[in-house]
């Protein structure tokens, strides 16, 4: 973090939980710094959240393995909500859907990924090394 006069680190989960902000006081809070000094680097920093590599398909919930039907490109963290998806395809079963090569089961290194899920105060965003955009 820089330690400078016209850099603002701004801990959102802290600000949504200790002092009870929501989430549209504290976006004002965050403009309305930027407004008062435009040449200011301001920064989000946002500390201990769990990254993931996919959103589950079926409970929009972080994961890092999980079902994959490439095709569909939907993921699944569960095998119940894999088996649902597989029948609702006109798959006997999971089985039979994986022996036609509908699917496949995957672990994902977050680390090694470019983009990643964090969720923030119930919202999900899609983030890189430069950037978090809400989603």
């Amino acid at each position: 973090m820089k330690n400078t006069a016209n850099t603002w680190a701004f801990y959102m989960d802290a600000a949504l939980h200790t002092a009870g902000l929501t989430k549209q006081q504290a976006d004002a809070m965050f403009k309305e710094y930027a407004a008062r000094d435009p040449h200011s680097e301001v920064e989000i920093y946002i500390a201990d959240v769990p990254r993931y590599a996919r959103i589950c398909s079926a409970t929009s919930e972080g994961m890092n393995e999980g079902y994959l039907f490439e095709d569909a490109l939907l993921y699944f963290a569960e095998r119940e909500a894999a088996e649902k998806f597989a029948r609702n395809c006109g798959y006997a079963d999971l089985d039979e859907a994986y022996d036609d090569e509908a699917y496949c089961y995957t672990e994902w290194d977050v680390e090694d990924e470019d983009e990643w899920y964090e969720k923030h105060a119930g919202v999900w965003y899609e983030c890189t090394d430069d950037s978090r955009i809400a989603i």
